[in-house]
């Protein structure tokens, strides 16, 4: 085995680990009341240890050492590369420290692998691009909403996996998309499936932050989005209880179109915003 992935290897041993010690000492008695919280702390735990011990197969250095010790950009671009397919748990965070330790130039070498149409065509490569995004939304980089967004619309639904990396990317960066996601879904007529998911960034996004421009968008994305389903889910999701005239309206003028589905979830979703729904009670 290379170095790379000697040291990739002892990395998923130490989630590995993580996850052992964490059933077995919480929730071996009760699964169920296994928390994020606690496997997290197992996680800091193991991949601290794992940070710090030296490796024979890797001349004494340990894990942080050996990243460090990466002469240059390239070097860490091409760990980033390996570790995208032998890793189980995404990049160890410390070879993440030493890419974005390079600033500018880390944000664009992550930009051309996110696009980089060979490895998207690729099921053994497409890892990396999802890699690329991933680190783009866990490192928050502002800058890269316009990127994403302009990237996710040449996608198709048989890259389903990449599609949702960038739209919990977008998710993850925040209220910096916001201008993009609601420019996006303003300029177009047709709401189609890279805009659905766009959508639900924008609700997931702007519910920690409501404003009028949010809502202005996600009440004219419902109107023009042929997924009605959706469409409620995601104004009921966002929480403005002006969507409720809204929603009532619209079942209203339009009852004898809507199935069964569909009516059911704009009733739901008129609940769920605090509406009154004993006169919505249309039997299909």
């Amino acid at each position: 085995m290379t170095y790379p992935e000697l040291v990739f290897e002892s990395y998923n041993r130490a989630i590995e680990k993580s996850y052992d010690r964490a059933f077995n000492e919480i929730g071996g008695k009760d699964p169920m009341k296994l928390s994020e919280s606690d496997v997290a702390k197992y996680l800091d735990e193991e991949i601290g240890k794992w940070e710090k011990t030296p490796m024979e197969s890797l001349k004494g250095l340990t894990p942080k050492e050996y990243f460090n010790e990466l002469s240059c950009i390239d070097d860490v671009v091409e760990h980033i590369r390996i570790g995208a397919r032998e890793c189980d748990f995404g990049i160890p965070e410390i070879l993440v420290d030493k890419l974005m330790s390079y600033g500018s130039s880390a944000v664009d070498k992550l930009y051309n692998l996110a696009s980089d149409r060979d490895m998207m065509e690729s099921e053994e490569s497409i890892c990396i691009s999802r890699a690329a995004v991933s680190i783009l939304g866990r490192r928050k980089v502002s800058d890269a909403s316009d990127f994403l967004v302009e990237l996710i619309k040449t996608l198709d639904e048989d890259k389903e996996a990449l599609v949702e990396e960038i739209t919990d990317a977008l998710i993850s960066i925040g209220e910096p998309c916001t201008d993009k996601l609601i420019e996006e879904l303003d300029r177009t007529d047709n709401i189609d499936y890279v805009h659905e998911y766009l959508l639900t960034a924008l609700v997931k996004i702007g519910r920690s932050n409501r404003n009028d421009r949010i809502y202005r968008c996600i009440k004219s994305t419902f109107l023009k989005m042929e997924d009605k389903v959706l469409g409620a889910i995601c104004v009921g999701d966002y929480g403005d209880g002006r969507a409720i005239p809204l929603l009532k309206g619209y079942a209203e003028k339009n009852i004898g179109r809507l199935d069964r589905q569909t009516y059911l979830e704009i009733k739901a979703a008129v609940k769920r915003l605090g509406g009154i729904v004993d006169d919505m009670n249309v039997i299909f």
